[in-house]
């Protein structure tokens, strides 16, 4: 959820998370039948699963960041550089781009100081 650009992005996620996390008990009542008991063969198979379909998202979605993270490094430069331009002393460096996308920091996706995190 805290990867997102903005507070209204960041509800959105939020509120995805919880309906799609409610589905859970949804689920679990029905895959875990008493005819089934003790081992519940089924029940743990489908969990299985959905652990590893889990893990391939995951997996995939960190990847992904780290791949917008480096393009975000190519194009404004990663933020050790820009941190240490602003430091040395560029007190009016900078093209008017730079200038007016530094002045929108943290209201989208994609500013020269955002990054994805890891």
């Amino acid at each position: 959820m805290n990867n997102q650009g903005t507070d209204t992005r960041r509800g959105t996620g939020m509120v995805l998370l919880n309906l799609i996390g409610q589905c859970g008990p949804l689920l679990g009542t029905r895959i875990y039948p008493s005819t089934e008991g003790p081992r519940y063969v089924k029940g743990h198979a489908i969990c299985a699963g959905f652990l590893f379909f889990t893990t391939l998202l995951a997996a995939s979605l960190r990847t992904l960041l780290a791949w917008e993270n480096k393009k975000l490094d190519r194009r404004y430069g990663s933020l050790e550089e820009r941190r240490t331009r602003a430091t040395c002393g560029s007190a009016g460096g900078g093209t008017d781009g730079e200038k007016e996308a530094e002045a929108h920091v943290g209201v989208e996706n994609y500013g020269p100081l955002y990054r994805y995190v890891l």
